[in-house]
């Protein structure tokens, strides 16, 4: 009885030494992870600004403020771990990729608007993540009023 007792000891020391060691090295792979991600989204703003925006009809996003479409201004950091596409319960924005900003008539403007102010702030970034990866440029009315949710996130 007192030898499986002791095995019993054993092995539930030898799971708790490995169950921290293993949470440190996790931390550890986090915390590179996230230095090597916002090195890398700083040098690639200059291309995430151009796919997102149309030279002669989109306002210039000044240096420093947040655009939504890289690490350096996310509350969450998991969600750009993957490069799955999210949806919002907005697949009908599908038939809008590849339209420009100035293309857009009233009643496509106002469903961009309706999907804009139902998402919960902290699902502002993501949505504009989403809607680069699948290439649709938001109205610019729209697109400000994007810009201006998510400069208040910061």
């Amino acid at each position: 009885m007192q030898g499986a007792i002791l095995i019993l000891l054993f092995t539930v020391c030898t799971g708790i030494i490995l169950y921290v060691l293993d949470l440190r090295q996790r931390r550890e792979n986090a915390k590179a992870s996230i230095s090597s991600s916002v090195d890398t989204d700083a040098n690639a703003l200059p291309q995430e600004r151009s796919a997102l925006a149309d030279d002669s009809s989109v306002a210039e996003v000044k240096e420093g403020e947040c655009c939504g479409l890289h690490l350096v201004c996310e509350k969450e950091l998991d969600a750009v771990a993957n490069d799955k596409v999210l949806y919002y319960d907005d697949e009908e924005l599908d038939r809008y990729i590849g339209r420009k900003p100035d293309e857009y008539n009233a009643e496509e403007i106002e469903e961009f608007r309706d999907v804009l102010l139902t998402l919960l702030p902290e699902d502002v970034p993501g949505w504009a993540r989403s809607l680069d990866r699948r290439h649709i440029q938001p109205p610019q009315e729209v697109r400000d009023e994007l810009i201006l949710m998510l400069q208040d996130l910061i």
